[in-house]
């Protein structure tokens, strides 16, 4: 099972967007959406997990691996796919990507 874990993160992405006091740990085979009326948190989420930002604070997991070990030794394995999606007449973020 594979899992991403958030703990306490607080995370400037190069964006300008950031996420504060964040804790949640998703863990395969879960199917998730992340949806908002401001897409500053998706924003910064997408990110984080392309390494594009500084972690100020709390860890990021990926199989009880830091982020950054992850991303180092295989480049990018966690985000594949982002595409708009216009639900109700309204744009939504949605993505796709099986976990390593």
């Amino acid at each position: 099972m594979s899992s991403i874990v958030l703990d306490n993160l607080t995370f400037d992405a190069k964006s300008g967007d950031q996420l504060e006091n964040v804790s949640l740990e998703l863990t395969s085979p879960q199917v998730i959406a992340f949806c908002s009326n401001d897409n500053g948190a998706t924003t910064a989420l997408k990110q984080l997990l392309d390494a594009q930002g500084s972690i100020e604070e709390g860890a990021v997991l990926v199989n009880g691996e830091p982020l950054g070990k992850v991303n180092r030794r295989h480049g990018n394995p966690l985000v594949a796919h982002f595409d708009d999606v216009e639900l109700k007449g309204e744009n939504r973020f949605k993505g796709s990507k099986k976990f390593p």
